[in-house]
């Protein structure tokens, strides 16, 4: 049997951290390890991960001082001896038959990677992402081109809803971007996805990802610290794909939009950081993207067209009185 390493980074979890790793645990398919690496817990989240260490061999637990989320999946995958890579975040949980079927139809279609589809849960609702309606087999280029302007298309550049084949992730050495805390998975997945030939989308649903109140009113406000390491992200990926022409082109337009998106918010509240930043990535480029960018209606063009010339004017006025920005 194929080996499955499962990784599940731990930081402040003790609410949802049992049903967690008891979904892992769980599992149909018994050929695999769980990696539980804590990264400077406050709560009781260590405890919880010393007692399953106790009672389940193939648990292993690491500990380090709290440096995010990509340094903990990336501890996890020094350790990570299985033929299989699947990662799962400590406040979700998986179905039983995950590991069985996705390993299966890995082993079927000798697949690079498998996608499956999640399932977002929260107190009101459940909202199901079905990625495809049956099995299919696309390049990591199919799938990049798509996912760098949408994150719920085939799957999207999320971390965890893939299995992934670890001789391939090791070959090109890719781990998670530790300065990065925003669209880190997805820098990832791209650097990863780009080597692929065969990515295999299943229309089956085995995840199931928690919407926390909490994360639920985060999400509802503006960081501009979040939003600034977005663009990092953005940057990076760009880095990635250099070397292919058309991608980049891509990559590189959703980069300004997202400048173009940052800087309307900056001028709501005439953040000078920000509206300066956003003017000097953008110069003359701001009304082609406006002109070119299809997801935006007409009256959003007209909208964000006016926002670059007020913008301009602020700079401009700026540099004026203080002499400087």
């Amino acid at each position: 049997m194929k080996k499955v390493s499962v990784i599940i980074p731990v930081y402040n979890s003790e609410k949802y951290l049992t049903k967690c790793i008891e979904s892992v645990l769980g599992q149909t398919y018994d050929a695999f390890e769980l990696i539980l690496v804590d990264d400077g817990s406050i709560d009781r989240s260590r405890d919880i991960c010393q007692v399953y260490e106790k009672i389940d061999s193939r648990i292993l637990i690491l500990f380090q001082e709290n440096r995010g989320a990509s340094s903990a999946r990336n501890a996890g995958l020094k350790y990570a001896t299985g033929d299989y890579l699947l990662f799962v975040d400590s406040d979700d949980w998986i179905d039983n038959n995950l590991l069985e079927n996705v390993v299966k139809k890995a082993e079927i279609y000798q697949a690079d990677v498998v996608v499956f589809g999640w399932q977002c849960e929260n107190r009101t609702k459940e909202i199901q992402y079905k990625i495809i309606q049956m099995d299919t087999i696309l390049s990591g280029v199919n799938i990049v081109e798509k996912i760098i302007e949408d994150d719920d298309v085939y799957g999207g550049g999320y971390t965890w809803n893939k299995l992934w084949n670890m001789k391939k992730i090791k070959e090109h050495e890719n781990q998670f971007d530790e300065f990065l805390f925003a669209y880190e998975d997805k820098v990832f997945a791209i650097s990863n996805y780009i080597h692929l030939n065969r990515v295999l989308l299943v229309p089956e649903v085995y995840y199931h990802y928690l919407m926390r109140e909490e994360s639920l009113s985060h999400h509802k406000k503006f960081h501009w610290d979040v939003a600034e390491n977005a663009l990092l992200a953005q940057e990076r990926v760009m880095d990635v794909l250099m070397n292919y022409k058309k991608l980049y082109k891509v990559a590189l337009k959703k980069y300004y939009v997202s400048v173009a998106e940052l800087l309307g918010s900056a001028v709501k509240i005439h953040n000078w950081k920000y509206i300066y930043m956003s003017c000097r990535i953008l110069k003359n480029k701001y009304f082609s993207i406006i002109l070119t960018y299809s997801n935006w209606s007409i009256i959003k063009r007209i909208k964000y067209g006016m926002v670059f010339i007020y913008a301009r004017f602020l700079c401009l006025l700026l540099r004026n009185i203080e002499g400087k920005v």
